[in-house]
């Protein structure tokens, strides 16, 4: 990544230079290293249409990137998190124990689920309570775990659409569970494991504004 840009000057601008140009590059090398990333992505409403296109485009273009540079694709993982409002963990996890179907709102659920309970929803993991199911509600395509079919993670991330509320705290809980080694999703390597080949994890959010 480089970044150019100008600043005011203060003492020089007495000696005439009223402007500065400045400049950093910064450069993440794959290589040999093992990658966990988790890709958290907005799926709201207000990304329909154009937003949306190039959110797409950005994001397959990353994951272009890393599968073209690394030098072994199987120390390569990418997860997705679409999120609006909540996030849709899949039908598959419907009779997940880390879920609370036995809510009202659960009627109709459809993989997408709700906050755990203060403060716990700012904990990953299944620690404080289970996620409610909720029923009735906008929900995008469902998350991917970290996977090592870099191709699927194209393929998810082409059938994305934008609809509902904005929520990043969802999406950037939901990514952290995927890069944690504890349920709900067990896919990620352990720091000691990813330690000794060198590895690393990252998260990725993308979105267009704030909170609604």
């Amino acid at each position: 990544v480089t970044v150019e840009g100008k600043i005011s000057t203060t003492l020089m601008a007495v000696a005439g230079f009223k402007s500065m140009d400045v400049g950093a590059t910064s450069v993440a090398n794959v290589g040999s290293q093992a990658l966990e990333m988790v890709l958290v992505l907005d799926n709201t409403g207000s990304m329909a249409g154009t937003k949306i296109a190039n959110l797409k485009s950005a994001a397959i273009n990353l994951v272009n990137i890393i599968q073209s540079e690394a030098s072994d694709y199987s120390k390569v993982k990418i997860g997705l998190v679409p999120f609006a409002e909540y996030v849709n963990v899949g039908m598959a996890n419907a009779g997940a124990a880390w879920i609370d179907s036995t809510g009202p709102d659960a009627v109709g659920f459809a993989g997408c689920v709700g906050s755990k309970n203060s403060p716990n929803d700012e904990k990953p993991g299944p620690a404080g309570g289970d996620y409610p199911a909720l029923g009735g509600v906008p929900c995008n395509v469902p998350l991917l775990p970290l996977t090592s079919n870099l191709e699927s993670v194209k393929t998810h991330l082409a059938g994305m659409v934008s609809t509902g509320a904005t929520y990043i705290p969802t999406g950037l809980l939901w990514g952290w569970n995927l890069l944690d080694t504890k349920a709900p999703f067990t896919e990620a390597s352990s720091d000691v494991e990813l330690k000794k080949i060198n590895g690393r994890k990252a998260l990725v959010l993308m979105t267009d504004g704030e909170n609604t």
